[in-house]
This record gives structure tokens, sequence and C-alpha cells, in this order.
């Protein structure tokens, strides 16, 4: 689904388990961007590029693509190259514990497409990691997938 100006999309929660309810005073913390080939998307060249990776007849992503584009346009959110994408999410995630003001954290990953570049081993390994760290005992991660 998609909305005036902001992209959403469609959640399925993983094992029946409904997503926690919205806290109203919930607000991002920081962003990190981690790619094996990290493209710039405030660069017009990389953008069309970007844009022409998205099948023609599908309407709803290309809305959202310019909704989320025109967000980035504004932007200079850190995004971090990596060799490794898999222990680069693994230390990301070990890191993420409170920010300068002591709050505790809530990581989100988000990594929809991506994983169908994903190897069979390293999927199989990034799934794992998200999933063991995606259950009720210690800290959570919100994996949208």
């Amino acid at each position: 689904a998609t909305g005036p100006g902001v992209p959403l999309f469609d959640c399925h929660p993983l094992h029946g388990r409904a997503p926690p309810a919205p806290d109203p005073g919930l607000q991002i913390a920081r962003r990190q961007g981690l790619d094996l080939s990290p493209v710039d998307a405030r660069d017009p060249t990389a953008l069309r590029w970007l844009c022409a990776c998205l099948w023609p007849q599908d309407r709803e992503r290309r809305q959202r693509f310019d909704q989320a584009a025109a967000i980035v346009a504004h932007q200079a959110w850190p995004l971090a190259r990596a060799d490794d994408g898999v222990a680069a999410i693994e230390r990301w995630l070990d890191a993420v514990q409170a920010d300068e003001a002591g709050r505790r954290l809530q990581p989100v990953v988000f990594d929809s497409w991506v994983l169908t570049y994903f190897g069979v081993d390293d999927l199989a390994a990034h799934v794992a990691c998200l999933l063991a760290r995606s259950h009720p005992h210690g800290r959570w991660v919100h994996w949208v997938g």
C-alpha cells in the first residue's frame, strides 16, 4: 500500500506474531544504510539507473520508489559499504545499545529485495541471525524483510 508522500508497504508477521503496537513517543534515533555496492540515490544518474531496475508494469512499486526518492533527495543519511553484509549487520546489531541520552534503542532491519542477491549460505546465516534476535528473550530486532 502507499500513502500520500510516504512509502508504505504491507507486512505479514512471522509465525503469526503480531507486531507491537506503535509507541506514540517513537522517534528514529539514527539511521544506517549498508550495502555491498551502495548507490547514491541523490545522484540523478544513479537514480535513473535504480528506476530502470523496476518492473515497468508495477505501478505501486514505482509510486513507492518515487516517494522514497523524494525523501532521500533532501537527506544525508549515512550509507556504508561492506564486503560481507551478513557480518556487517551482525556487528551493527551488536553495537546498537543506547543513544547518547542513554535511551535503549530498538534496532530495525529492512532488507526486502536485497535478499534475492544473497548466496544460499549467506542467506541462511542472515536469516538465522535475525530470527535469533527476533525473539522475546533478550533484545528484540524488528526485521522487515
